[in-house]
């Protein structure tokens, strides 16, 4: 009987040292929530986009503080269907989990060290990196993930949804294939037309890259003729694209209801001049070619 007053004492105090400890480290994110937004996103080849944000944890008791962060897919939220992403944190990349109930390693975890007190707590830095090439549609993507604090006691301390947003616009690039000069002015020679036969250019064509449905359309100075260089004597010619006749007046364009793939669309083209009358002499027409995201 005399051992049980010991026994009490000494379950007492184990008892008071274990709570004490506790209390020292109660990580906690200061919200339940927090959104970051990609904006301003350039799209073309080995283009990327990148935000930098950080993520704040604090401390709710008084002593010194330490957690492991994880990041997990919420399996109920809705994914970025062709948009993949980075998180980088020091240098290091961050592992997303598939989803919260994924089994994990050490190394999927981010350490965070001196958690302080007070309403700001420990900002932990992230780079957000979103590759924006072509096959990258185009709209506003919506996706969350789930951050967990685990305690020092290897416990569920807090979480947080994180809320990502990335906004890709409409965008479309042009280059004329098969044809002299560069950049945004070539030209087609058609050579020495004969008057009693039909006349066809060389294969030629456009390269069209759009993150979304898009148009083209042809627009000549000389409403579809070529031009006598000094006289008022005209041509006629048509164009064809993909083998069908279009309007080179403006007044028309040709849709697309679907974006390109990352190596775009390639378009042939031609132009064709039926059996005509005209004086001898140098001939042209300039026609603007003009493709726009739909």
């Amino acid at each position: 009987m005399r051992y049980f007053p010991t026994f009490v004492f000494s379950l007492i105090a184990a008892t008071f040292s274990t709570n004490a400890a506790a209390q020292e480290c109660s990580p906690e994110f200061p919200q339940a929530s927090q959104t970051v937004t990609v904006a301003g996103v350039e799209i073309g080849a080995g283009e990327y986009a990148s935000e930098n944000f950080v993520v704040r944890v604090r401390n709710d008791a008084t002593g010194q503080c330490t957690a492991r962060l994880r990041i997990s897919r919420l399996s109920t939220a809705d994914i970025l269907s062709d948009t993949d992403f980075q998180l980088r944190s020091g240098g290091s990349l961050v592992t997303i989990l598939p989803n919260e109930s994924a089994p994990i390693s050490s190394s999927d975890e981010l350490f965070v060290p001196g958690i302080a007190g007070g309403a700001n707590g420990r900002a932990v830095p992230f780079i957000l990196t979103v590759p924006s090439e072509w096959d990258v549609e185009s709209g506003v993507r919506t996706e969350q993930l789930l951050l967990t604090l685990i305690g020092t006691d290897n416990e569920i301390a807090d979480t947080m949804i994180l809320i990502i947003n990335v906004s890709v616009p409409p965008a479309v690039e042009l280059r004329v294939v098969g044809v002299t000069g560069s950049n945004e002015i070539a030209g087609i020679n058609l050579g020495t037309l004969e008057s009693q036969k039909i006349n066809y250019s060389d294969p030629f064509g456009v390269r069209v890259w759009s993150n979304s449905p898009y148009s083209i359309t042809f627009q000549s100075e000389n409403l579809g003729a070529l031009a006598h260089e000094t006289a008022s004597d005209t041509i006629p010619y048509q164009l064809r694209m993909n083998s069908r006749l279009v309007d080179v007046s403006g007044a028309q364009s040709t849709n697309f209801s679907e974006r390109t793939g990352p190596l775009g669309d390639v378009h042939p083209l031609q132009v064709t001049v039926e059996p005509f009358t005209a004086r001898a002499g140098n001939y042209s027409d300039r026609v603007l070619v003009t493709v726009s995201a739909t």
